[in-house]
């Protein structure tokens, strides 16, 4: 329970840190490329009203660089730029990524508090959002170029809204159609720990089905490591008694891996940011101060979540 507490504690700093940088900068509402330069580029096409020059920028990425820019997108412009996109073209981009800004929104008005500390208002606010999200992603057609990424947000739509069975259709078949598609297998992740409904052999099960994808399965490994810390339950049991033993001896290696093998893709800093946390929390001071100059500032929506 103790360490629990300290990882929250490192969390909880952050992001208050965070608060307080976001509160000072002008302009928009935060910046979320992690130095994605077509992220950057998109976002000025649409703020000039460059839409079609956007979309078609948008549609050269690789499907991973797509996640990161329509975050960016919905993270980083207002609700009236996106209804002015999607009134003038009314295209699955303009909608794909209004219905994520819902979303994101939906999480942001809840909080990451426990469900039996989130106010009635919140709770509200939360599924009327979750709601906007819903009715804005069944507007996209069906056999949309988007297709993939929409499957992908489908899983955190209905998590949130306790439809499990729903979500879990949703991972099956954009991984079996994408095995290399990153953030499916987060999503996922989240969706069948306890806290959510699943059970310890849910996550072992799927543990043990992941692509051999070095990136993929480190940062699973990691959040799963660090939620088990933060629920006070091993979710690694079947494999090691000692979470933090277990812990230990996954960044060392993971850390080996990395000092042979560079990673191009700007998911690398959800790796990073896991690193930090779980570093910090094995008190292995080096690697955390390692991995805190790769992170650059870049922080994550995992581990520390959609700050205000």
């Amino acid at each position: 329970m103790g360490e629990a507490l300290i990882t929250w504690g490192i969390i909880i700093s952050i992001i208050i840190g965070l608060r307080y940088f976001f509160k000072k900068k002008k302009g928009y509402r935060r910046q979320y490329s992690l130095g994605l330069i077509a992220a950057e580029e998109v976002q000025k096409l649409i703020k000039n009203k460059a839409y079609s020059e956007a979309e078609k920028k948008i549609q050269n990425q690789s499907l991973n660089d797509i996640t990161q820019i329509i975050d960016h997108l919905s993270l980083s412009l207002n609700e009236d730029e996106l209804l002015k996109w999607d009134e003038s073209e009314n295209s699955d981009i303009s909608k794909l990524t209004l219905g994520v800004f819902y979303l994101h929104l939906a999480w942001i008005t809840r909080s990451h508090k426990l469900a039996k500390d989130v106010s009635q208002k919140d709770a509200e606010g939360f599924y009327d959002y979750l709601d906007l999200c819903e009715k804005t992603f069944e507007s996209i057609s069906a056999d949309s170029f988007y297709r993939p990424e929409l499957e992908s947000r489908n899983i955190r739509l209905y998590m949130s809204l306790g439809d499990n069975s729903i979500a879990s259709y949703f991972f099956d078949t954009v991984t079996k159609k994408h095995p290399d598609f990153i953030w499916p297998y987060i999503h996922y992740a989240e969706l069948i720990q306890p806290k959510w409904g699943g059970a310890i052999e849910d996550l072992e099960r799927f543990y043990e089905s992941l692509p051999d994808n070095f990136l993929i399965r480190s940062i699973v490994e990691l959040k799963l490591i660090l939620d088990s810390n933060i629920m006070s339950d091993n979710y690694f049991v079947k494999y090691n008694n000692n979470i933090n033993e277990f812990a230990r001896q996954k960044v060392i290696k993971i850390d080996a891996e990395l000092n042979l093998n560079s990673v191009s893709s700007i998911h690398k800093y959800i790796l990073y940011n896991y690193m930090v946390a779980i570093s910090e929390d094995l008190k292995l001071n080096d690697l955390s101060k390692k991995y805190q100059k790769l992170v650059d500032g870049k922080y994550t929506i995992y581990p520390y979540g959609l700050v205000n």
